[in-house]
């Protein structure tokens, strides 16, 4: 078994940047709209928890992230900061971003940097209508063996990552993987939000594969002899990163700093994974 580097961070919540790029319209002329609108948001996997779906509004750079009943909100910042020129006109675009979903977006209409309710996907009191649907393409189930070790043992710990795609394929990288392993996993406790990275060497590598429906598996070993966890319960989560297409490098960029790197950004990061839980204990 390869030597596993533990690194510790802490998890903070990121915050949303704001701002503001003006996107020309011209047409007729339309009824005023409000700055505010809001929407719920439903999966195609009705297992998957529906909280924290990441809602983007693209020239404005504003988002939200869903509650647990798939509801969002966005509000426009007052027109008079939206730029030199006064509220913002144009037709904008909405973003659904679940890694391991399909991206979708629903495209909005703002004058005089409101939203003009009443027109495309937006009813006259401000809410999408119909839901938006996002359609799932990649299961993860996470495992870990054993489930529950003591925090004293030498026994190697295992953490499988199972992939299969719901369509014919999907581009998944493993950033620091060697020969096929999984590079990677970050242990949160799940009472203090503590973050702890298992990694093995330094390694540029990227491994690239192409996931089907014919299920992919990936492992990770560590112990806690070299790699020592305090008392508690952690969720296990795989490094991975899933390619997407027309993905808008400001939504990701929008998610906080490197957030496709090895370090707590990553966890920004919305995805819909069957999680492993692994219990450190004192017995």
């Amino acid at each position: 078994m390869k030597k596993i580097r533990l690194l510790v961070v802490t998890y903070a919540c990121f915050k949303l940047a704001s701002g503001c790029t003006l996107n020309p319209f011209g047409g007729d002329d339309v009824s005023s709209g409000k700055r505010s609108i809001k929407g719920e948001v439903v999966l195609s996997d009705q297992r998957d928890s529906r909280n924290n779906i990441y809602v983007w509004l693209e020239g404005f750079n504003i988002g939200d992230k869903t509650d647990d009943k798939g509801e969002f909100r966005i509000t426009l910042p007052p027109s008079g900061s939206q730029g030199s020129t006064g509220g913002a006109d144009g037709l904008f675009r909405l973003f659904f971003y679940v890694a391991n979903y399909h991206l979708s977006n629903s495209e909005l209409l703002v004058q005089d940097g409101e939203f003009v309710y009443a027109k495309g996907e937006i009813n006259k009191d401000g809410e999408l209508f119909p839901d938006k649907f996002l359609s799932k393409m990649l299961v993860i189930e996470t495992e870990v063996i054993p489930a529950v070790i003591n925090r004293n043992s030498n026994s190697i710990i295992q953490i499988n990552v199972k992939l299969r795609a719901l369509e014919d394929s999907v581009s998944v990288v493993f950033p620091n993987s060697i020969g096929g392993l999984l590079g990677a996993a970050f242990l949160r406790n799940i009472a203090t939000e503590q973050v702890f990275i298992i990694d093995g060497p330094p390694t540029d590598t990227r491994d690239v594969q192409i996931i089907t429906r014919a299920e992919s598996s990936r492992s990770l070993l560590f112990d806690l002899i070299i790699n020592p966890l305090p008392v508690g319960r952690y969720e296990v989560i795989p490094y991975l990163l899933v390619e997407g297409k027309a993905i808008p490098a400001e939504l990701i960029l929008s998610l906080g700093t490197n957030v496709t790197g090895l370090n707590q950004g990553y966890l920004n990061i919305p995805f819909k994974r069957n999680a492993a839980i692994l219990e450190v204990t004192n017995q």
